[in-house]
């Protein structure tokens, strides 16, 4: 759970948080806002903080090892927050629950820096100094075949 966590709060799915707009006149803090402001947030700009997450830039699930560690809403901004939260936070943390579980259940992953960085490097990490030299290798030919027979299977269902 903690490297699910650590996943959605070091690259958001969603660099900007999903707009709400303002059905009234409000103020706020001594600023005033009229009827149809619309208000959202920067999810990189909050998951990148160094004032709230130590070496913010480095994946770190350890950060996530205390006893908020079961509460899927807290230590990132993924799903929204406060009353309009997505309902189906929950779906989504388990299916990247069992993502990151099939992962490491099948492939080492293992830091080389020898490893030369691929045409899958996203444009952000080589902009921002953060690639990642990591070798991925199966586990075994067991693990090979049971990730072709489970593509194979996904591959052949009708949507």
């Amino acid at each position: 759970m903690a490297a699910v966590k650590e996943g959605l709060r070091w690259r958001p799915f969603l660099q900007m948080g999903v707009p709400h707009m303002l059905a009234e006149d409000m103020e706020y803090e001594g600023y005033k806002f009229p009827a149809g402001t619309q208000f959202t947030w920067g999810a990189y700009a909050l998951a990148l903080n160094e004032d709230d997450f130590t070496d913010a830039r480095t994946f770190n699930p350890e950060r996530f090892m205390n006893e908020d560690l079961n509460a899927p809403l807290k230590g990132h901004w993924s799903f929204g927050a406060g009353r309009r939260v997505c309902v189906g936070y929950n779906v989504g943390v388990n299916n990247v629950w069992i993502a990151i579980a099939c992962l490491l259940y099948c492939f080492d992953f293992a830091e080389d820096p020898n490893y030369p960085i691929d045409e899958y490097t996203t444009p952000w990490d080589k902009h921002d100094g953060a690639p990642c030299h990591v070798k991925i290798t199966p586990r075994s030919q067991a693990h090979v075949d049971l990730i072709k027979r489970e593509s194979a299977h996904v591959l052949s269902m009708e949507y």
